[in-house]
């Protein structure tokens, strides 16, 4: 890739966003470390107990040291191998966990249960089955996180939404309309009757807002907790909300803004009620339909402060201006996933569909439809090399509100571009990655690393609040969709990369490089 050079500023920018980086991916391998010395049989025993369906099957064999199990064996219970790796040609009905090795599932072989590799990888070959979730994770994730049964098995960061996915612990971010934000995300278990319910929320205070943010909600789950369970729930709320967590999730968002002013979320509030009705379609796919009652509130920019960032200053909170107010909607969430692996998914497809309406008939400041389709897809071409791919479309009818419209540019989508360049309430969206592990590369220093080159193609546009969704997307043309091209390098979890893109066809000159410490999809 040529260029004239990075601009001063953003070479700056990305000399801070390495030294962070490297600072977080190090302080991650000092808790490895440490974590490394814990007594192997707690270990164990706390492993056991977070990643074994033991309430479907208490049949439990433990190995030590490498195991195979040969093709035409048959393994009714779940498999714990500790200080070895595990082979599997035959079928386990149960689940898998093994501690310090790796998983392969062979052709031909099966796993009916869910997969855990604690300090290993997961791999399933072309012709392999497995019919739960796969998890490649690290042993101090045991006793810094909490886990869900459900799906997610783990949450990575302190920072994630409160409220919707909850957790015993701290939380903590840092933004710019809130400075410095300080709560208690609390969830519960309980069983009454063969019936489950659980009690989630969270309560915390913005020092710079000097407001109180919470939420509080009780669920209840019936007839199957795992792959058909049926969940009602209904909670309260007063949140500062973004729209932007597809862009960057709060741990990034928060180390960006921390440390060198930079935030890549949109804040409003939004304070209401919610009433949803949630259902698991097996082992794969979920449905989830929810009605919202919510007064929609602008927010403004409360502090300039960040350890590093120069003469920079955050960016104004934009407002809300006439899209303030009541709103009363309906929306549903359609969600099939069968990708391979828990966190870097080499195999498979995601795909999902997100629809919300706010009909005239209701309480609403302005009546809208808006709908988004999403795409995933991971190919593995070889065992080192990977093909992944992602299509988003965004489509709107009516007068969509602010808090609700796509922005394509910059971090997590058109990379070479600025920031937010492109606002629309139609979108289309496509990126395309080709990973190559390092040790192709023929380099040691390469050897804990993959090379990533990139594509990212995308438009956004204004519709008339008139128009039909066809003839809103009658504005959609070639000429208009912009693109970039860019080569990455990435740790093996995806969590650390660096990306240098530039656009394609544009005549900017410039390459954009960002520092990430999340994989973009």
């Amino acid at each position: 890739m040529k260029s004239r050079g990075l601009s001063g500023r953003k070479f700056r920018c990305g000399c801070f966003g390495v030294v962070i980086g490297l600072a977080v991916w190090s302080v991650q391998g000092l808790w490895a470390q440490q974590s490394s010395q814990l007594d192997t049989s707690r270990i164990r025993r706390v492993a056991e107990k977070k990643f074994l369906s033991l309430e479907r099957n208490r049949t439990v064999h433990r190995y030590r040291g490498d195991r195979v199990i040969p093709a035409g064996e048959i393994l009714n219970g779940h498999v714990v191998v500790f200080r070895g790796s595990l082979d599997v040609y035959g079928t386990i009905n149960g689940d898998i966990l093994v501690i310090g090795g790796n998983v392969l599932v062979r052709n031909d072989g099966w796993v009916n249960g869910d997969i855990t590799s604690i300090g290993g990888k997961v791999e399933v070959e072309e012709k392999g089955h497995v019919l739960g979730n796969m998890l490649e994770t690290h042993v101090d994730n045991l006793f810094l996180l909490q886990t869900s049964r459900h799906r997610s098995r783990f949450r990575k960061n302190a920072c994630a939404a409160p409220g919707e996915n909850p957790q015993n612990g701290l939380l903590f971010r840092y933004n710019r309309v809130e400075g410095l934000f300080l709560g208690w995300d609390f969830s519960g278990n309980g069983r009454h009757k063969g019936r489950y319910f659980s009690l989630y929320g969270f309560g915390g205070y913005g020092f710079k807002s000097k407001a109180w943010r919470y939420a509080f909600g009780i669920r209840r789950w019936f007839i199957d907790p795992r792959d058909y369970r049926l969940e009602l729930g209904f909670d309260i709320h007063d949140l500062t909300d973004t729209k932007d967590l597809w862009r960057a999730p709060y741990l990034e968002n928060t180390l960006a803004a921390l440390f060198l002013r930079e935030d890549f979320h949109d804040y409003f509030r939004r304070m209401g009620y919610r009433v949803y009705w949630a259902q698991s379609l097996g082992s794969h796919a979920s449905l989830r339909v929810e009605f919202r009652d919510d007064d929609y509130r602008s927010m403004s920019k409360a502090t300039n402060w960040s350890v590093f960032g120069g003469k920079k200053v955050f960016r104004e909170n934009p407002g809300l201006g006439k899209y303030e107010g009541k709103y009363q909607t309906l929306r549903a969430r359609l969600e099939w996933d069968n990708r391979k692996g828990y966190h870097n998914h080499r195999k498979g497809w995601k795909v999902l569909l997100d629809a919300e309406v706010a009909p005239s008939r209701w309480s609403n400041t302005t009546v809208f439809e808006r709908y988004v389709l999403e795409v995933r897809g991971y190919f593995r071409v070889s065992t080192e090399e990977n093909v992944n791919a992602r299509i988003i479309l965004g489509a709107s009818r009516g007068d969509l509100p602010i808090q609700k419209n796509f922005e394509l540019g910059g971090i997590g989508t058109l990379r070479g571009y600025p920031f937010k360049m492109f606002p629309g309430n139609q979108m289309v969206l496509a990126n395309l990655e080709y990973v190559v592990s390092g040790e192709l590369v023929g380099h040691s220093f390469m050897d804990d690393f993959y090379l990533i080159l990139f594509a990212d193609a995308g438009v956004a546009w204004m519709g008339g609040p008139d128009q039909t969704l066809q003839e809103s997307w009658k504005y959609l043309h070639r000429d208009r969709v912009k693109s970039d091209l860019g080569i990455a390098i990435a740790t093996h979890d995806g969590d650390f990369r660096i990306n240098l893109a530039r656009p394609f066809r544009a005549g900017r000159k410039d390459v954009v490089l960002t520092v990430r410490i999340s994989r973009p999809f």
